[in-house]
């Protein structure tokens, strides 16, 4: 009992030696690293984040119109639209500034350079505002209750958000109100006389935001019925099986 168990084993009763993954000998008890250790815990990574939180939303909606408010939420919380509003910074930048160059050449209709400056002073303060409450988001706790980070969001925005549709509409009948203008005065004091590049500009501003809008509620409808065709698949899933 007290010679050399080398051979043999440990005598009964004795701890079993460490034993490392892969090496069925016991031979080395060298312990894993503080690195190894973090890395067996740490999640795996994710090649379709957006896609599972798409699918966790619509697992936990209550019906179309939650999982289409879930849908929004989560589409414009992405790095593309971020970046698609950083874009956009540069449409209002540059209607105040052609308003503010052309503000007296459209006799035609004199508040469309002042739709230019007044639309493109409140649209680039509502994407500053945007990107503002993004960038704060991100250093936000992830596990905040999506009910309190809503409570939390400025009504300056929605307000903002008001007034430039009812804005929008002004623009609208002001620039189509008189089309077409003559770009090129037929003589001194000519009143349907509008400078091109103030024309044009607004002209394809406004048709394109009409367009955007156009297709948003082409996909949101789409959305909608797709949803409303899940939920009505389910409910005669469950039918089935009752």
């Amino acid at each position: 009992m007290q010679g050399n168990y080398g051979a043999t084993g440990p005598p009964p009763g004795a701890p079993p030696a460490y034993r490392q993954e892969g090496d069925p000998e016991g031979g080395s008890n060298t312990l894993p690293s503080y690195d190894e250790s973090a890395a067996a815990f740490e999640p795996p990574p994710s090649y379709a984040s957006i896609f599972g939180e798409l699918k966790q939303a619509r697992t936990n909606s209550s019906g179309p119109v939650d999982f289409l408010k879930k849908f929004l939420a989560i589409l414009l919380g992405t790095i593309a639209c971020s970046i698609f509003l950083g874009v956009l910074l540069a449409v209002p930048i540059a209607m105040i500034i052609i308003g503010a160059v052309y503000l007296d050449d459209c006799p035609a209709e004199r508040y469309i350079p002042i739709y230019l400056i007044v639309g493109g002073s409140f649209g680039l303060l509502q994407n500053v505002m945007s990107l503002g409450q993004r960038a704060r988001k991100r250093y936000q706790d992830q596990n905040q209750d999506e009910d309190d980070s809503n409570a939390r969001q400025s009504p300056i925005n929605a307000i903002i958000s008001c007034f430039l549709v009812a804005w929008f509409i002004a623009g609208c009948v002001w620039v189509y109100g008189i089309y077409r203008p003559n770009f090129l005065p037929q003589f001194p004091g000519d009143a349907n006389y509008c400078n091109e590049v103030v024309y044009l500009f607004s002209f394809v501003t406004l048709t394109l935001m009409l367009t955007l809008c156009a297709f948003m509620f082409c996909c949101m409808g789409c959305v909608a019925a797709c949803a409303g065709a899940t939920v009505a698949a389910s409910a005669a899933a469950a039918n089935t099986r009752n």
